[in-house]
């Protein structure tokens, strides 16, 4: 969800770096680790050095999916690296401890965390998965756009496979925050693999940047939910008129939030032939947050006190942000909350809470004070899946920490259920995370770490279940 991939931040936008006095060298490519207490996450530095004698590189942070990130300025005092963001309060500082090794100490949020790196003895680049897709392929790609009624471009894949004369199809909508048609996500790539693995086996999948992101124009920090429903509208019926495509079987697939949109794209704009509905919510969003941050919070050792402080100041935004009809009427109130609590740990003399509660400020400007956020927050689960009437299949892992697999699939199924619609399924696996990865913990930094990028036995169930669809309504 996106409110998780943002709360947990640790990807840095940038750095300030240098040279040292001493003369060593920093230039070529750094592989360190930054030790955050439970876990430890991989920094790699790339430095090089201008005509002008000028420091430059970028940074990769390979466990988050972060890569080419670059490096804004240099300084070196006193034989010491000082590293700066200012806007989100970092502070790296390193010295060489020996000629291949930098000894270093990052400083966020008025806590410090140690971090070493050792010199790179050849290019360091991006990891490929062991999943990802190797041609040659038994299917065909083509690139195909539509343009929406706001006039943005989206741009997509079409994968069709070989030797079928009219293909089931099924289009595939991102979870939320920023996605591009592979819905890439700290070195995973699962729409792709989930792509390939279905056109090799007869269906053909269209994936899609979403506006504002990858090739797709728009702006996706002033789209909601309906936003992309829209979009998955007019691409359900571009799409459905090409001359390889069974419009009879003609579905969705939606993960996490893009299950919310599968259902109001089914509500509001065209109604598909069947649905999978992947990891998305059924409760209140208020609720799954709760749930979903203290999940979180508890697996990465926070105390309980200090999870019940989050999950208390959490509840007063959503509370504001319900009770207001508008974005404009909440951003007042939660700025007036803010205010005050600033202006207590002002005349407390309070630096350190301070502090927090000035970061906290601008986190919540940032991810919480946006039109998706006002809209995702008043997400009515009861309003929109008692509308599906269609064939459907629900999937949820129990090592889901995001939307837990207790309730959230059981809600969905109850009410699809209570409309009349009989032609309901739902599996619910061991042992799977919120990416659908085989999973220890359920932890949402195994992610990257993880070897697997989609379990194919729920691949499988997936395929299995398009194929099994008779031909339904033709959507025009």
């Amino acid at each position: 969800m996106k409110n998780f991939w943002r709360f947990f931040s640790l990807v840095i936008s940038s750095f300030l770096i240098s040279i040292s006095a001493y003369g060593q060298d920093f230039n070529g490519s750094w592989i360190g680790k930054l030790d955050v207490g439970t876990m430890e996450m991989r920094i790699n530095i790339h430095i090089s050095t201008s005509e002008s004698g000028q420091l430059t590189g970028t940074f990769d942070s390979p466990d988050q999916g972060a890569f080419d990130l670059p490096f804004t300025s240099v300084t070196v005092t006193d034989d010491e690296l000082t590293c700066i963001n200012e806007s989100m309060g970092i502070t790296l500082t390193a010295a060489f401890i020996e000629d291949n090794d930098l000894e270093a100490r990052w400083l966020q949020g008025g806590m410090a965390f140690p971090v070493s790196f050792q010199r790179a003895e050849g290019p360091i680049g991006r990891e490929k998965k062991k999943q990802d897709p190797v041609p040659p392929f038994p299917y065909e790609e083509s690139f195909l756009f539509v343009v929406n009624e706001d006039g943005d471009t989206i741009h997509g894949t079409l994968t069709l496979p070989h030797d079928v004369k009219k293909a089931p199809l099924v289009i595939l909508i991102t979870g939320s925050g920023p996605q591009n048609r592979d819905s890439e996500i700290l070195g995973h790539r699962p729409f792709l693999v989930l792509a390939d693995y279905l056109s090799r086996r007869g269906i053909a999948v269209f994936r899609y940047d979403e506006r504002g992101v990858g090739e797709s124009g728009g702006n996706f920090e002033t789209a909601t939910s309906r936003d992309f429903a829209a979009d998955a509208g007019l691409i359900i019926r571009t799409v459905a008129n090409h001359k390889r495509i069974d419009n009879r079987r003609i579905g969705v697939y939606g993960h996490s939030e893009g299950a919310m949109v599968a259902a109001i794209l089914n509500a509001e704009f065209i109604n598909p032939n069947f649905l999978i509905l992947a990891a998305g919510p059924g409760v209140p969003i208020p609720e799954l947050l709760k749930r979903q941050t203290d999940d979180i919070l508890r697996m990465q050792g926070t105390v309980r006190s200090k999870r019940e402080d989050i999950n208390s100041l959490n509840s007063d935004i959503y509370n504001f942000l319900l009770s207001s009809e508008t974005l404009e009427a909440a951003s007042v109130k939660i700025n007036n909350y803010f205010n005050k609590l600033i202006e207590k740990a002002d005349d407390q003399n309070d630096k350190e809470s301070l502090q927090r509660i000035m970061e906290t400020k601008k986190s919540m400007r940032d991810n919480v004070m946006t039109p998706w956020f006002h809209f995702f927050i008043k997400f009515d689960p009861d309003h929109y899946y008692s509308q599906i009437n269609i064939p459907t299949l629900i999937i949820n892992g129990k090592k889901d920490l995001q939307v837990w697999w207790e309730d959230n699939p059981t809600a969905i199924k109850r009410l699809i259920s209570a409309s009349g619609n009989e032609q309901v399924e739902m599996k619910i696996y061991d042992n799977i995370n919120h990416l659908f990865q085989t999973s220890e913990t359920g932890a949402p930094m195994e992610y990257a770490g993880n070897e697997e990028t989609f379990n194919v036995d729920i691949m499988a169930d997936i395929a299995t279940f398009i194929h099994a669809q008779k031909a339904g309504k033709k959507i025009k």
